[in-house]
């Protein structure tokens, strides 16, 4: 991963925006959650890894490819995709 260094101010309700280049680097999307953890006085944010199905969302007999997680129906689709 590329090393990128950013600021950004709170708003006035104590948001932050993650800059578009984080967020790309690090593959969030915008419906992907968020882990905040604090250690000391650092905050790591990273995106949460809930081990759900990269495509469908299911937690049902998952199998780990590549640091994603693929759901047993989702790979059958995807090895049958002539259906």
């Amino acid at each position: 991963m590329k090393d990128i260094g950013m600021a950004r101010k709170l708003d006035g309700l104590g948001r932050l925006l993650i800059p578009k280049e984080i967020l790309n680097t690090c593959h969030i999307q915008p419906s992907d959650c968020i882990e905040f953890l604090l250690e000391g006085a650092t905050i790591s944010v990273t995106k949460y890894n809930d081990q759900t199905c990269e495509f469908c969302r299911s937690k049902e007999e998952l199998t780990a490819f590549k640091k994603r997680f693929i759901c047993s129906k989702c790979r059958y689709l995807i090895s049958h995709d002539d259906l």
